[in-house]
């Protein structure tokens, strides 16, 4: 039913834009194309700062790793905010750098490590971000 009632809207649009002057159908494609640019703006922002929190991410892993083969220390970082790429959407991670004999980073030999350190701080990210709502 819905398909249909769209084809009905799609076809009465087509007719009634064929039945415009040509300077109404040169506004159409004018205000068309702006549209459409600004659509291009807005999803190059987000690349880029999709790309500068990857960057940062990557250069934040590098660090930790050259800074844990140089002093055999291990790091945790916790980390929130809005993602540009899910519409502003909190995301909240972490990373570990350093493992157990067993191979395993801190997240994982601490079993309780998501209902004692992820979900306060998630609660955390999401206080801190109204903030700036």
């Amino acid at each position: 039913m819905k398909k249909m009632n769209l084809s009905i809207i799609k076809e009465q649009t087509k007719l009634a834009f064929a039945a415009e002057s040509e300077d109404v159908k040169e506004e159409i494609w004018v205000a068309i194309e702006a549209m459409k640019e600004k659509k291009r703006v807005e999803m190059d922002k987000i690349k880029k700062n999709s790309a500068s929190l990857d960057n940062t991410v990557a250069i934040l892993t590098q660090f930790f790793e050259e800074l844990h083969l140089m002093t055999a220390w291990t790091f945790s970082v916790l980390m929130g905010g809005p993602d540009p790429v899910a519409s502003g959407t909190l995301d909240i991670s972490s990373f570990h750098v350093g493992m157990t004999k067993l191979g395993n980073r801190f997240s994982q030999a601490y079993l309780q490590f998501t209902t004692t350190v992820m979900l306060p701080y998630s609660e955390f990210v999401h206080q801190a971000f109204h903030k700036f709502t």
